[in-house]
């Protein structure tokens, strides 16, 4: 009996302080979201089959000729088609996996077996053949990826072996920005934690995509825009500010079109942090024209001639010029578009693999659900004027209109997409062709702004913090089995 009253006084100091430790970690999100990030996107990026992310090997394609040093579009030889020359051994990795089976059926299965034996498949570097493009994104979007390739080829590695080191580069680079994007914000990292490891987000961090990029970026300038307009030791903007501006509008006109819109958050910022609204003022222009000119100079040098704008029936300035003739019509086909398709908020919030994985209705509702009680619920000091509420609420509302514009411009035929509709028990209903859930994931951070508050009465307690990071483990936990499920 003395002998146990000795060893529990032992090890109850131990347990006390493993104890505390552990809800001690629990209250840093940033932390958090690394081990998360690591732990369930390298399992992501290993149970994705090759190819079964949307568009892989376009992405893969533009990484490998970013890895080689060519920045902007190559071209077909006596074309103006861009793309990029990449070495035949990449279809031949794509026929040999079988993935253009399962891009056409959600039936079939990766054959294990296939994959091995691609492993086999030599890169020959100089046997080449021209892909075409139908998107030509800024570089930026691919430098891990291309980072990850780049390393890869100077040790031989086979096609497939750059896909996957394309996809851990990518996981590697993207979860360090989450990060550092988290700790800056001064409100809401909870909610940008479970942004970062919602299903949706979390695959794209974990494959070879530009998408994933473009979300990372997309928070972390959200975040450093909470830092300058919400932090209360950043009462006035220094010198060294104006140099960080400078870099986030670089970042932003890097960002995929038409996401630069997120410049506006400019204006959540209070302008008597800049001493006057002459400076602060100048300081916006200044920072809008660097973001029109490095996104326009991009668009202008390399996203004019990819394979889909160069279809006759398919010309963006035509189809502006009918959206600012039609408004009405323009926002009925919006309409219409979001209201028969609810495929939109499952690919919002888990929408993996190339739109050949369902996902369950209680991991999208619920993590939706989550998503929108933190946010209510995480809140600190930091008074959130009504102002900045509502104009945040705005502006992610006017990028998601802004998304949907540009897609109808540059996948939609001019005029009303009459060849495109959606079939009902009633009647054929017209939509906007090209749209998924993705292409609103980089504003979210910006959407949930409007329910922080004050009028919620809430201390968190480390239940909170419990019950939070049980979601995101639920939705790493949820998103590997489900691609378990679906392709093996």
């Amino acid at each position: 009996m003395g002998r146990s009253k000795k060893y529990l006084e032992k090890i109850n100091p131990v347990i006390r302080q493993f104890t505390g430790a552990f809800w001690e970690f629990l209250k840093k999100p940033e932390y958090l979201v690394v081990l998360f990030g690591i732990v369930f996107g390298i399992q992501i990026l290993i149970y994705t089959p090759p190819f079964q992310v949307c568009d892989e090997p376009q992405h893969l394609f533009s990484a490998y000729r970013i890895s080689e040093g060519h920045i902007l579009p190559q071209y077909r030889k006596g074309t103006s088609v861009s793309g990029s020359y990449v070495p035949r051994s990449f279809q031949l990795t794509v026929n040999t996996t079988g993935a253009n089976k399962m891009w056409s059926s959600r039936k079939n299965r990766q054959d294990v077996e296939a994959v091995h034996e691609a492993f086999k498949i030599p890169l020959n570097p100089s046997d080449k053949k021209f892909k075409a493009s139908y998107f030509q994104y800024p570089a930026l979007c691919y430098a891990p990826q291309a980072l990850g390739m780049f390393v890869g080829r100077l040790f031989g590695a086979s096609p497939i072996t750059l896909m996957y080191l394309a996809r851990l580069f990518n996981l590697l680079v993207l979860i360090i920005l989450a990060f550092f994007t988290i700790r800056l914000t001064p409100i809401l990292k909870w909610t940008f934690f479970l942004l970062f490891l919602m299903p949706m987000t979390l695959f794209q961090l974990s494959s070879s995509s530009a998408d994933g990029p473009t979300f990372a970026l997309a928070f972390f300038i959200t975040a450093y825009f909470f830092w300058l307009a919400f932090d209360p030791s950043r009462e006035t903007v220094q010198k060294k500010d104006y140099y960080s501006l400078a870099a986030i509008g670089f970042l932003l006109g890097m960002l995929k079109p038409p996401y630069f819109l997120l410049v506006f958050m400019f204006f959540l910022v209070p302008w008597k942090r800049f001493g006057s609204w002459k400076k602060y003022l100048i300081a916006f222009g200044l920072l809008l024209l660097g973001v029109i000119v490095i996104a326009g100079g991009w668009q202008l040098v390399a996203g004019r001639h990819t394979a889909i704008m160069l279809s006759k029936n398919i010309r963006p300035m035509d189809q502006f010029v009918w959206i600012a003739h039609h408004p009405r019509a323009f926002a009925s086909l919006m309409r219409s578009t979001f209201r028969h398709n609810q495929y939109y908020i499952q690919g919002l919030i888990a929408g993996i693999g190339w739109v050949n994985v369902k996902p369950p209705e209680w991991l999208v509702y619920g993590y939706l659900f989550a998503l929108l009680a933190v946010s209510a619920l995480d809140k600190n000091d930091i008074e959130v004027g009504r102002f900045q509420r509502v104009f945040a609420f705005l502006l992610s509302l006017g990028t998601v209109v802004a998304v949907t514009a540009a897609l109808f411009a540059t996948a939609n035929n001019v005029g009303v997409p009459l060849d495109k509709h959606v079939w009902t028990d009633k009647s054929v209903v017209l939509y906007i062709w090209g749209i998924t859930g993705r292409y609103f994931v980089p504003p979210m951070a910006l959407f949930f702004l409007v329910l922080y508050n004050k009028t919620i009465i809430y201390k968190k307690s480390k239940w909170f913090y419990l019950a939070v990071s049980l979601i995101g483990l639920i939705g790493g936990v949820a998103t590997v089995n489900l691609l378990a499920e679906r392709f093996y």
